[in-house]
């Protein structure tokens, strides 16, 4: 949801031009979630050789990083800020991405990953098009895309209290 509407918030924000609103919402982006998903791959192999819950530890610290990079980049007023704040989000919301089906193979038993997986992708699919949906919903509510922000980033918080859960019935397992 988030990277669907960062054009036109920018548009509406900083009274941008389509095209130029659409540079600055794609040309750090996508960079920054490549090098997020290089990275959150990384460090969580590199961790989990010492500690195999490295694998959820690492997505929770991406989410602790993009959930105020969400906020603050949604309260500026400042176009810079915007950007370096929603470039942070864009490289560490990708550690969750990165390690989605590490994480499976640590909590689902290896008969049923592939189903795990599809059921995975498939809720994934459903809530980003809610997402996306809902927020319009909120825009044809006269409610700016800031406060839409905001309330993603508070359902990043509900997110990151059930991977939190995970990780405890992980650690109960091992």
């Amino acid at each position: 949801m988030v990277i669907a509407w960062i054009p036109t918030y920018y548009k509406e924000t900083f009274n941008l031009t389509q095209s130029m609103a659409g540079v600055y919402a794609t040309a750090y982006f996508w960079p920054a979630s490549i090098v997020g998903l290089l990275a959150g791959g990384y460090l969580s192999d590199k961790w989990s050789k010492k500690n195999p819950l490295a694998r959820i530890i690492v997505p929770l610290i991406g989410l602790m990083f993009a959930v105020p990079a969400i906020f603050f980049g949604s309260i500026t007023a400042v176009l810079a800020i915007t950007v370096a704040a929603f470039a942070v989000y864009a490289l560490t919301s990708k550690f969750t991405d990165t390690n989605m089906m590490p994480m499976l193979c640590l909590i689902v038993d290896h008969r049923y990953r592939a189903t795990g997986y599809g059921i995975l992708n498939m809720l994934s699919t459903i809530i980003g098009g809610l997402g996306v949906y809902i927020a319009g919903a909120m825009r044809d509510a006269q409610i700016g895309l800031s406060l839409v922000y905001q309330v993603s980033a508070i359902a990043l918080i509900i997110c990151s209290g059930i991977l939190f859960l995970v990780l405890r019935t992980a650690k109960k397992r091992n």
